[in-house]
């Protein structure tokens, strides 16, 4: 009796997943939306032709527990990061805009690249529960890269204007501009849940395709509320094409980098005509130099941290203005690898830049080896 339950139960276990399958071939079959009649301007799926490739599950699958290791690696570096900084007696406005931004960073290494390590699995699941997930990696990303053109422009402010700068910027408006970044980043992160997602694309094209089995979740995803549906979950599938490239690319990610540049090609400019007039070094030479310093290692945290991001937004910007062009599987997940990379740029370049950081961690590691003896 009980052999025949057990049975039974293992039945049924395979059976769903069987009908899972099916829900996520049936919804998510690219081959089928790129032949499907659908206008250029709403061509908003991608093309993966060669997913179920050998190649393509091996990158997967070294991807996977590379991602985790990138994860506990850049943890690391962000938590002794954040703790020199915060242990620090001076905090001027570049060292309190790094405490705020590492905590972005570090909400980025146990939130963002989890989700994006889990998605590159391609796993089914319930379609709000992923682009709840999604959302939560789009706001953490923007609160990080916001910090960068709030530095950038303290950095000109001090250089161009050193005797009013602590006047112009008082630690109320340092605490007001901060809030602002992170207010921000939150509040584009969420506009896909209000709606502006890819969802009814999703649904819209499913209906057109012909019903593959008998699977009750197949039928309720296409006749009941979308919540009901089940998804391949990935960023590329549920967001907006459109979102994608000219909320997030061109507005939040290339407009921001168009000003930061402007900023430290100011800077720079600055610094080399006032280094220029004296021969020697003095107070308000060394003073120029010390910031020309912090900007060098700040232009390469935004350089780094663009240039890893770049290709997972020039692939939607192909998509969206060639939308039959096929991609390739590999470009998606090595666009997703690069993503990952990005959150490692800003503690890591800090902390090879920076002398008195480094010996500040140095410091601080000895002293957990002298406690744990």
């Amino acid at each position: 009796m009980g052999i025949s339950i057990l049975g039974q139960a293992v039945t049924r276990s395979l059976r769903d997943s069987y009908q899972l399958w099916r829900v996520e071939e049936s919804l998510m079959d690219f081959r089928i939306f790129k032949h499907l009649p659908t206008p250029a301007s709403q061509g908003s799926f991608w093309s993966l032709e060669d997913s179920g490739s050998v190649v393509h599950q091996i990158f997967r699958a070294l991807s996977f527990p590379m991602s985790i290791l990138l994860i506990l690696f850049i943890t690391t570096g962000n938590v002794l990061l954040l703790r020199v900084l915060w242990n620090r007696r001076c905090y001027s406005f570049t060292s309190t805009a790094l405490i705020s931004m590492g905590f972005a960073d570090l909400a980025q290494c146990l939130f963002s690249m989890p989700v994006l390590s889990f998605t590159s699995l391609r796993v089914a699941m319930p379609s709000y529960s992923c682009l709840v997930l999604v959302c939560g990696v789009i706001a953490w990303s923007l609160v990080s890269s916001s910090h960068h053109l709030f530095i950038a422009a303290h950095r000109w402010c001090a250089v161009t204007y050193p005797t009013r700068y602590k006047s112009i910027f008082s630690p109320r408006s340092i605490c007001f501009q901060l809030a602002f970044c992170w207010t921000f980043g939150t509040a584009i992160g969420l506009i896909p849940l209000l709606g502006y997602n890819n969802l009814h694309g999703l649904r819209a094209h499913n209906s057109t395709l012909p019903i593959v089995g008998s699977s009750s979740t197949v039928n309720s995803c296409l006749a009941a509320t979308i919540s009901a549906c089940w998804v391949v979950c990935s960023m590329e599938n549920m967001l907006n094409l459109d979102f994608i490239n000219y909320v997030l690319f061109y507005s939040c990610v290339l407009l921001p980098l168009v000003l930061v540049s402007v900023f430290y090609v100011l800077l720079f400019k600055k610094v080399k005509s006032c280094c220029a007039r004296r021969g020697l070094l003095g107070p308000r030479e060394t003073f120029y130099l010390k910031q020309k310093s912090m900007a060098t290692t700040m232009v390469l945290q935004v350089g780094l941290v663009a240039m890893s991001r770049f290709p997972f937004y020039l692939i939607n910007v192909v998509k969206l203005y060639a939308p039959y062009c096929a991609v390739p599987s590999w470009a998606v997940s090595v666009a997703t690898i690069f993503i990952v990379l990005s959150v490692a740029c800003n503690p890591f370049i800090y902390i090879l830049r920076d002398r008195n950081i480094r010996l500040q961690i140095g410091l601080v590691r000895a002293r957990n080896r002298v406690g744990a003896a």
